[in-house]
């Protein structure tokens, strides 16, 4: 659990891994559809993450600061 407000990151270092994030409230669906593309079965992993494209969709969407890139290389 991270509370509302704190500073946070995450990665995922498994090419074959799930994530499941729950948000509550659900208030970041437009954040994350800004900041994304949906997967496809030719989707490839790609480590290299568009924070230009990131930083803008918190803009546009409001609710959420970047602070910075995540505390860990890659």
């Amino acid at each position: 659990m991270i509370p509302r407000g704190i500073p946070h990151a995450f990665k995922v270092a498994s090419a074959n891994a799930r994530v499941l994030t729950l948000l509550v409230p659900g208030t970041a669906e437009a954040f994350y559809r800004a900041a994304s593309e949906p997967a496809t079965a030719e989707t490839p992993i790609d480590a290299n993450v568009d924070f230009a494209r990131v930083r803008t969709a918190a803009e546009q969407t409001g609710g959420m600061k970047l602070v910075g890139p995540p505390p860990f290389a890659g």
